[in-house]
């Protein structure tokens, strides 16, 4: 028969054990925490050194970008976008755009493919809520403003720059509030060059069950001399290095002339200029 003192020192050494996995255990969940156990690749054409950022160094480039465009009442640009929608990767389309901030008003001509080509949209903001119109066989036709037309991935007041902005700081800012074992991998690629344009890159993988603004690799090019968003990119991505990207979608806003003085006849379907 055992005593109950012989039993006394096996089972603190019991206890020790338990609390040194435990400790081991804490210590591992620690370093996944503020780790980025995540390789990501180089993004396609970018060059040289990154700098590391936190999610609070990465919003204080993001929020002047949207304090930039934010400051204009309107401007013209030509937007180069591409979009998976229900799985299939769309053409590449470029539109000429007209976006006046007050109210909210866009203008849409679009440049290619040629299947769209001359396809024309006008969406006005108005107090009985917002009217959008868009080309049809010849005609102007109304259309639900709330709902993607065909064709898009998102609804046309989804359109600009201010919009994409605010989605980038509110998906950095939900990544940051997400309770996961990896934090979001953010680099920035300083002194690039986009289509000419000097830039910086920044670079966001977000970890799975983060991605809901964000997809899980995120490239924002940021134009160095206007403090604009010159171009995003979403990629689905695994996370494992020998798994492609997959583009879901691209924008880019080229030839950006601010402050046009855009009035209501540039969002109107009986502007001469629009004829059809």
């Amino acid at each position: 028969m055992t005593s109950k003192s012989s039993t006394r020192p096996r089972r603190r050494r019991i206890r020790v054990a338990v609390l040194a996995v435990l400790g081991v255990g804490a210590a591992v969940a620690f370093a996944l925490r503020n780790t980025d156990v995540v390789e990501m690749p180089t993004p396609p054409g970018i060059e040289g050194p990154y700098t590391s950022l936190s999610r609070a160094e990465v919003l204080d480039l993001l929020k002047p970008c949207h304090a930039a465009v934010s400051k204009l009442k309107d401007y013209s640009a030509t937007l180069v976008k591409q979009e998976r929608v229900k799985g299939e990767l769309l053409a590449e389309q470029r539109v000429f755009l007209k976006l006046r901030h007050q109210p909210f008003s866009v203008y849409l001509r679009f440049l290619a493919p040629d299947s769209k080509k001359d396809t024309q949209a006008i969406y006005r903001e108005e107090p009985d809520g917002g009217k959008m119109w868009g080309t049809l066989f010849g005609f102007w036709v109304p259309l639900d403003p709330t709902k993607p037309a065909p064709g898009q991935k998102y609804p046309v007041t989804n359109i600009g720059m201010k919009n994409l902005a605010a989605r980038l700081i509110r998906g950095v800012e939900e990544a940051r509030d997400a309770r996961q074992p990896v934090r979001p991998a953010i680099r920035l690629y300083k002194d690039q060059r986009i289509d000419g344009r000097a830039c910086e890159c920044v670079t966001i993988f977000t970890p799975p069950g983060a991605e809901k603004e964000l997809g899980r690799l995120t490239y924002v090019f940021i134009d160095k001399q206007t403090g604009l968003l010159y171009r995003y990119e979403g990629y689905d991505w695994s996370g494992n290095k020998t798994d492609p990207q997959q583009l879901d979608e691209r924008y880019e806003y080229r030839n950006v002339k601010p402050d046009q003085g855009f009035g209501d006849k540039d969002f109107d379907t009986e502007n001469e200029e629009y004829e059809l």
